[in-house]
């Protein structure tokens, strides 16, 4: 893999070109209420694919890349991208197991199963299953494929990004859910290429704060936890390379909290009609949150996963008008 995690424009064009088509060419939603803060929010519906997630973006090119002669793929997650990395290895006739927190979403688990992976659980929480993971894959001579740390994973997830500039849409500002990285750092590649003046903005949960700590700090910075009903972020430690990268293409980050999290996916199932986990709603909480910061400009919004926690409907009686 080695160190280099952010894709070259060639391989996003290279990636996009060979992309599977269950994963390509999702909507772009504009016009809702977000505008009445005076911004032009564009949504990027990425929930309407077999896993329900844009991770499947980044596994499929991993897994044509770099993957698909491997006698089978080892990699942690916290939910999406172990599903889509079941689903690229079930196309590539190959085995596929994921470590996964016992904090992970349920439903997210269950799918990675019915994708025909095998499921462990490797610790706690996301970051200790990255180094059981990593430990088993050494020890069975598999390999192991971390989420955001190759420019392969990163080049599928900025496929996105190209279709909202191919579709006509140039945007002024990005806000971006911020995990491992992977997401931000593709959508940024390539939307600088596209427009050098854009502002990219990474979303983290207050509760999940290390990608943007370490953002500020110019240097990794762990949090003793992560916990967040945005599972999908709920990164506690930051990898070098990742963070490194960003300090070069991200322009700030802001933290959302968990009500602002909640508020926002109740708000796209009531106004959009689309169920959004929180992580995928991030950037939706962050322009509510601040709605004048991004007045009169275009706003790029990822609705990045659409697996809701178990709770999710008891967090309020107005899903609905």
């Amino acid at each position: 893999m080695g160190e280099r995690v952010v894709p070259s424009v060639e391989e996003i064009r290279h990636a996009a070109e060979h992309l599977d088509p269950v994963f390509a060419g999702s909507p772009l939603l504009s016009g809702t209420t977000l505008d009445a803060g005076g911004a032009r929010a564009v949504l990027k519906v990425e929930t309407l694919n077999p896993i329900r997630s844009f991770k499947g973006r980044g596994a499929v090119t991993w897994m044509r890349e770099v993957g698909s002669t491997a006698g089978g793929v080892v990699c942690a997650s916290a939910g999406n991208f172990g599903q889509g990395l079941a689903y690229a290895a079930r196309a590539a006739g190959t085995s596929c197991r994921v470590f996964v927190g016992a904090s992970a979403n349920p439903a997210k688990v269950e799918s990675i199963r019915a994708l025909g992976a095998e499921v462990e659980v490797g610790g706690p929480d996301y970051d200790s299953a990255i180094a059981s993971a990593r430990q088993f894959a050494s020890a069975s001579g598999l390999s192991f494929v971390q989420d955001g740390r190759d420019p392969w994973i990163a080049a599928g997830a900025a496929t996105m990004a190209l279709e909202v500039t191919e579709a006509g849409t140039l945007p002024d500002v990005a806000l971006v859910p911020v995990g491992n990285s992977a997401l931000i750092l593709g959508v940024a590649q390539w939307l600088r290429h596209r427009n050098p003046e854009v502002q990219v903005v990474g979303v983290c949960a207050e509760n999940a704060a290390a990608p943007a700590l370490s953002w500020r700090a110019g240097r990794v910075v762990t949090t003793a936890s992560a916990t967040t009903v945005a599972d999908g972020i709920a990164v506690r430690e930051p990898f070098p390379e990742s963070v490194a990268a960003m300090l070069d293409h991200v322009d700030d980050m802001v933290l959302v909290s968990e009500e602002q999290l909640r508020s926002a996916t109740r708000w796209l199932a009531a106004d959009v009609g689309l169920l959004v986990e929180p992580a995928g709603a991030a950037g939706v909480a962050a322009l509510q949150a601040d709605p004048d910061r991004y007045g009169g400009r275009t706003v790029l919004i990822p609705l990045c996963g659409g697996h809701l926690p178990p709770d999710a409907l008891d967090w309020s009686e107005e899903w609905s008008r």
